[in-house]
C-alpha cells in the first residue's frame, strides 16, 4: 500500500498568505528528536522531572522528545550501569536543529557532568564528531549508527550505516577504574527553541502597499522578495530549500507524479505553482486560469490522491 504523509501542523500560530502559512505549517512542530538506543529498556531516566514531553518505545528501541511551552531545560539524558566489558549503540533518527549546539553525547563516567579526566565521552553534531580533545570529519556522520565498546580498560568508537559493517574511528586505553557508580550516559542537548524566538521577533511588523500586484495589501514585513516567487528564501534558516525548474525533472523521472512521490519519500515537501483551472475542487477549476502555489506533503497510491495545502 504505497502511502506516505509528512508532518503538517494543521493549526500553526501564523496563518496568513502562503509564504508564511506553508513554511510555518512545516516548521511549527514540537517534535525535537527521535533517538535509537539499542536495548533501551536497560536504561533509566537521568532527569528526575523532565521539562519536556518524552516517549520511550521499547519495541523499536527509540526515545522521542517533544517540546514543551516555557520549558527551561536544554538537555535530556538516560543512563545505566556500565559493565566491565560493555557496549552501546546509538543513532539519531530525526532531529530539529533548535540551535547550532544541538548534539548527542555518549559517555562512560561517574556522573552526568563528565567533568573528570578519567571519564570518557564522544559527541556529534551537524558539523563533526568530537572525541575527547579532537574532531573528526566523516561522510554523513550525523545519521550513522555509533557504537561505544568498552573491553576492560580499552574503549573504542565505531560507525556503521546498517549495524552490520562497522568501521572503528577511535580507540584509547583509559585506565577506567571499575566502581559501583560508573555508568553509561546518553545525553541529547537541544538548546533553546530559536524558532519560537524568531517567530515572535519577526511577526510583529506590518507594512501596507496598496499597489501590491498580488492584492495582499497588508502583510508581515520580512526581507525583500525575489522575482515572482512570493516565498523566495522565507525561513531559509529553518528549512533546506531548493528551487528547481520542473522541466529538468523529466531528465530523471518519467513524469511529475514520480518526481513528487520520490521527493516525499526522501522527506522533501514539494511546493509547485499550478494552474488551478486544471485542479479539481478549486474555485477556478474549469472556470478561469489561476496560477497558485500548492504544497504537496503526502500521497496515497491506492486512493490516487495527494495531500496538499
Amino acid at each position: 500500500m504505497p502511502k506516505k504523509i509528512l508532518h503538517i501542523n494543521s493549526n500553526p500560530i501564523i496563518t496568513s498568505y502562503v509564504q508564511h502559512s506553508y513554511t510555518n505549517a512545516i516548521v511549527d512542530n514540537n517534535r525535537i528528536a527521535t533517538v535509537y538506543i539499542d536495548n533501551i529498556s536497560d536504561f533509566e531516566l537521568g532527569n528526575e522531572e523532565p521539562d519536556l514531553y518524552y516517549e520511550i518505545n521499547q519495541n523499536e528501541n527509540t526515545l522521542e522528545l517533544r517540546d514543551k511551552k516555557q520549558r527551561r531545560s536544554n538537555s535530556f539524558y538516560v543512563r545505566r550501569k556500565c559493565k566491565e566489558s560493555d557496549e552501546v549503540i546509538v543513532k539519531l533518527n530525526e532531529v530539529k536543529l533548535l540551535n547550532s549546539l544541538t548534539y548527542v553525547r555518549v559517555s562512560i563516567g561517574t556522573d552526568e557532568e563528565f567533568a573528570q579526566d578519567k571519564d570518557f565521552f564522544f559527541r556529534w553534531n551537524q558539523y563533526d564528531i568530537t572525541l575527547r580533545d579532537s574532531q573528526i570529519s566523516y561522510p554523513s556522520h550525523f545519521y550513522l549508527y555509533y557504537k561505544l565498546t568498552k573491553t576492560n580498560n580499552v574503549v573504542q568508537v565505531s560507525v556503521s550505516k546498517d549495524k552490520e559493517d562497522w568501521k572503528m574511528i577511535y580507540t584509547e586505553d583509559m585506565n577506567l577504574t571499575q566502581q559501583q557508580d560508573v555508568n553509561i550516559y546518553i545525553q541529547i542537548y537541544y538548546g533553546k527553541n530559536q524558532y519560537e524566538e524568531w517567530k515572535y521577533m519577526n511577526y510583529i511588523q506590518l507594512f501596507y502597499d496598496e499597489s501590491d500586484v498580488n492584492t495582499v495589501y497588508l502583510d508581515y514585513f520580512m526581507f525583500p522578495r525575489k522575482g515572482f516567487d512570493a516565498s523566495y528564501q522565507y525561513l531559509c534558516h529553518f528549512l533546506d530549500t531548493e528551487y528547481i525548474n520542473v522541466t529538468k525533472c523529466f531528465d530523471h523521472y518519467e513524469n511529475i507524479h514520480h518526481y513528487i512521490k520520490d521527493s516525499i519519500e526522501q522527506d522533501y515537501y514539494v511546493n509547485i505553482s499550478l494552474d488551478e483551472y486544471y485542479v479539481p475542487g478549486r474555485f477556478a477549476y474549469k472556470k478561469v486560469g489561476y496560477h497558485h502555489f500548492n504544497l504537496f506533503y503526502g500521497y496515497n497510491d491506492d486512493l490516487q490522491e495527494y495531500y496538499i495545502l
